[in-house]
């Protein structure tokens, strides 16, 4: 969806090819990881050292325990590879720089797989999907992208939805420098709807009762849609995994996040978060696909295909 998992992440776009040049799809370079249980070389035995931004309600830290969503999956994967966790709180470009130079294990908190980052970096399967919703103003209905013709849509400068807003026939494009300044300006009417990452925007509707933030899933583009207006691609669910430094790592994780998907542990997550499953765990082809090729072989499927032991 975004650029970038938050505010930090903007700041930091343009570091981040530097941030994770040189990093080897083994995970072999310097450091000096230690050999841990069944054979995962993690920095320090015994321990996942896990690094993340404060972006809630994907990540977070209480008590120097991980929290959010994607807290509570990493404290799962951890526990079943009967490993303790320790947090490393930091921005974007020093999450991915900590795991690029072996002091942290693996990096959490709704990071967008592209195509150009798996290039250099190494990433755990998708942990799930990033859906388009869009908030609106109680009573309404935006469900569609025709829903949204000829409205102001606040969003947040550099996400990728910037692209997008200009394909809906009459719709304007309200940028801000930050994620709070666009729930302000929906907040005193300047803009009619908002579009921010999936969470953010049904966490801002609980937190924020007084303004009223009327959540809907945006129905994703087709393809055929998207062939006449490619703005629209950004539209689509965004793909998440886990960037971590090391192989074992990445394959250990991995491992995990499916067996998740097919004993109902995903589900339950999301829905703790306040999201659909459905919505955050199944994604269309086009989506699933884009990662055949690059970092994964020829036959690969998602985790979603293992959801619910299908």
């Amino acid at each position: 969806m975004k650029k970038s998992l938050s505010m930090a992440a903007l700041a930091a776009s343009a570091v981040l090819a530097v941030s994770l040049a040189g990093c080897s799809g083994s995970g072999s370079g310097g450091g000096s990881d230690a050999q841990g249980d069944g054979g995962i070389n993690t920095v320090e035995d015994g321990k996942l050292i896990v690094t993340f931004g404060p972006y809630m309600p994907y990540s977070g830290e209480e008590g120097g325990t991980a929290v959010g969503l994607d807290g509570d999956m990493i404290n799962e994967i951890a526990d079943r590879l009967d490993l303790e966790v320790e947090v490393a709180v930091t921005d974007f470009a020093g999450m991915l720089s900590g795991v690029q130079t072996h002091r942290a294990d693996v990096a959490i908190g709704t990071i967008n797989w592209t195509e150009d980052r798996a290039k250099s970096g190494l990433y755990t399967d998708d942990t799930y999907y990033n859906p388009p919703v869009v908030g609106g103003p109680e009573g309404t209905d935006y469900q569609t992208i025709a829903d949204l013709e000829g409205k102001k849509i606040g969003t947040v400068t550099g996400y990728s939805f910037v692209d997008a807003i200009p394909e809906i026939d009459g719709a304007e494009a309200v940028l801000f420098p930050r994620m709070e300044d666009v729930v302000e300006a929906f907040a005193g009417g300047r803009v009619d709807a908002i579009l921010l990452d999936p969470l953010v925007v049904t966490y801002t509707a609980q937190q924020r009762p007084d303004i009223k933030l009327k959540t809907n899933y945006l129905e994703a583009p087709t393809p055929e849609e998207i062939k006449a207006k490619p703005g629209l691609g950004a539209l689509l669910p965004a793909i998440t995994a886990l960037y971590t430094g090391d192989e074992s790592v990445e394959q250990a994780i991995t491992e995990q996040i499916r067996e998740m998907y097919a004993d109902g542990t995903m589900d339950e997550l999301i829905e703790s978060v306040g999201g659909d499953p459905d919505e955050y765990l199944e994604a269309p082809t086009e989506v699933t696909d884009r990662r055949i090729g690059v970092d994964r072989e020829k036959g690969w499927t998602p985790p979603s295909a293992e959801r619910g032991g299908n």
